[in-house]
């Protein structure tokens, strides 16, 4: 019996978005990645952004309150001062979904789910790069179609009083610590919902065929490749892309599923 495949995380989903190939070599191949070693700042920026995480997790929870490592202080005061107002109800921070969808599965690990007494169900991502993302930018990220179709999807498992949440009531919001006064929303709706599954069943039904599929062509779009280590591989001589920003990213590894 063939092996269950991974699920369709974020990450995957622009791999494969972007380049077929680099899908192929990364998840069905399991071809090494070859990048170099991202610069120590870089790195060290990473790393208060997933500790800022962690920090947020805490906070929503409402564990006892421990000090502010320097590092964060920014992050931290940034919130304070420009906090997303949140209505009552649960809130969830770090929760993982997972659904159906073809063949796969997609899976959204949400900063913070909110399940609002009256009815509303809003996602908050938390972001710390050091540039801001445009709202065109954030809109065209496969994230925002992903992150509200799985809760859509998947909101039966939550116990919810009307079984399921209204697509109507869903919104995703994405808070930027270096924009923190500018929280960008995004309603959904079923229109919205009905889009985003025509989308994702496309790339679920693209990652299913390249199961046994032979290695997939090259992109024409040689800029795609400036940023992929899998040049490489591929034998184009592009010039690398600058690394000027990043992006935390918590979710599982590529070649693990989810713990929960």
């Amino acid at each position: 019996m063939p092996s269950r495949p991974s699920p369709l995380t974020r990450a995957r989903l622009r791999d494969l978005a972007a380049c077929p190939r680099r899908f192929w070599l990364r998840y069905q191949r399991h071809m090494p990645w070859p990048a170099a070693p991202l610069p120590p700042a870089v790195e060290e920026k990473i790393e208060h952004g997933r500790e800022f995480h962690r920090l947020m997790q805490r906070h929503f929870l409402e564990l006892p309150p421990q000090s502010i490592p320097p590092q964060l202080a920014g992050f931290w005061e940034a919130w304070q001062r420009h906090p997303v107002r949140l209505p009552p109800g649960r809130r969830m921070p770090e929760i993982t979904l997972t659904v159906p969808l073809g063949d796969q599965r997609l899976l959204a690990r949400l900063d913070l789910l909110v399940l609002a007494e009256d009815g509303r169900a809003l996602i908050v991502d938390w972001k710390t790069e050091t540039n801001p993302r445009t709202r065109a930018q954030l809109q065209a990220d496969i994230q925002t179609r992903l992150y509200p179709f799985v809760l859509a999807e998947g909101s039966s498992g939550l116990a919810l009083p009307g079984g399921a949440a209204d697509l109507e009531r869903i919104e995703m919001i994405y808070w930027q610590a270096n924009d923190a006064a500018n929280a960008v929303r995004f309603p959904y709706s079923a229109e919205a919902h009905a889009a985003s599954h025509e989308v994702l069943r496309a790339l679920a039904d693209q990652a299913s065929s390249l199961v046994a599929a032979a290695e997939p062509p090259m992109v024409d779009k040689v800029t795609v490749c400036a940023s992929c280590a899998y040049r490489t591989y591929c034998g184009r001589r592009v010039p690398p892309a600058p690394v000027t920003d990043w992006e935390t990213d918590l979710e599982p590894a590529p070649e693990l599923e989810p713990s929960r």
